[in-house]
């Protein structure tokens, strides 16, 4: 009797065991959870030291007058030129390779400034790159942020992949052959794409330090009418400084070879900024059509050329756009 007494307690106590068997288990994952998110340990088998730095010190903040990313062999250039950030992008032609020179978001390149001065927590996992692990480090898969300042003062960063944690990112800085991770937030500091550069309005903000005073006159010609226009800060004047085109362009085929209408700004102390309007060619080569479906290869209904030193790009803009520019101006 007391053997069967004994093989009862023994089944009843089996769910017990396996209960606190899977509570140590749940636990010990839960543990190497969390160490998953702890900088591994350095090649030497010492967890690594942290150290703080700061990319940009913040007495040169003021002064830096060029930043540069490249990336899969594509270089953005974005300079300060007498208070006035400009974007330089480099494309090929059928005629060889051609650049375009574009106003800069001065708003993003505050930004990026601003991120570029904050504290950076680093991690040193490794002396040098190896064959073994290279940490996307490598020309081809890396992306590299560089400045300089109008004291001659120069930085350059490296960036690589990011952990198995996702959490952390391989870095270099400067020539320098050790490897570094950081969380630091380097998202927008990734971007070599003009679009997220550019000053995303037809009539610049980044010429504007206030804007309608900045503006004297507007000069437009289309279909044979030529008229002049002097904003007072109407609501006229509010919604054409509120409009904004499309995505820079490097070609102009599928256009009309001479321009629809144009249009000249003047601004104070004698500069112009001078906007050609070309339309699209019914047919145009790249014209949206069954075998040319997607958007991202459509033609937009206009494109507009702007020239003013050192300003020379062109950009995309929709037929709806085109007629509240004209309606402004009563055409």
């Amino acid at each position: 009797m007391k053997n069967k007494i004994h093989f009862f307690n023994s089944i009843a106590a089996e769910p017990k065991k396996r209960t606190a068997f899977l509570l140590v288990t749940a636990v010990l994952l839960g543990i190497l959870y969390i160490a998953s998110f702890i900088p591994s340990r350095a090649k030497n088998g010492h967890s690594p030291v942290p150290s703080e730095t700061v990319f940009l010190n913040k007495k040169y903040a003021d002064s830096v007058v060029a930043l540069e990313i490249s990336k899969n062999n594509t270089v953005l250039s974005i300079l300060q030129d007498g208070g006035l950030w400009t974007g330089t992008v480099r494309y090929a032609t059928e005629q060889g390779e051609s650049s375009a020179v574009f106003p800069a978001d001065k708003t993003v390149v505050r930004r990026i400034i601003q991120n570029l001065q904050k504290t950076v927590t680093l991690y040193k996992v490794s002396e040098k790159l190896s064959r073994e692990n290279s940490y996307g480090l490598m020309q081809e898969n890396s992306v590299t942020i560089s400045y300089r300042t109008n004291e001659g003062v120069t930085a350059k960063i490296t960036v690589g992949n990011e952990d198995f944690s996702r959490t952390f990112r391989y870095i270099q800085i400067g020539d320098a052959d050790a490897v570094y991770k950081t969380d630091f937030e380097f998202a927008e500091l990734l971007h070599a794409e003009s679009q997220f550069w550019y000053d995303p309005y037809v009539i610049p903000r980044s010429l504007l330090s206030a804007p309608y005073t900045d503006i004297q006159k507007i000069r437009i010609t289309a279909g044979g009418t030529k008229k002049t226009y002097v904003p007072k800060g109407t609501a006229a004047d509010a919604k054409l400084l509120e409009l904004r085109h499309g995505a820079v362009s490097t070609s102009k085929e599928g256009y009309s070879d001479e321009p629809v209408s144009v249009m000249e700004i003047e601004f104070g102390q004698g500069e112009f900024l001078t906007l050609s309007f070309y339309q699209r060619i019914s047919g145009g080569a790249r014209e949206k059509n069954e075998n040319n479906p997607g958007p991202e290869n459509a033609l937009s209904d206009y494109i507009i050329r702007c020239h003013s030193n050192p300003l020379d790009y062109a950009f995309h803009i929709s037929s709806w756009t085109y007629a509240k520019i004209m309606e402004t101006f009563g055409l």
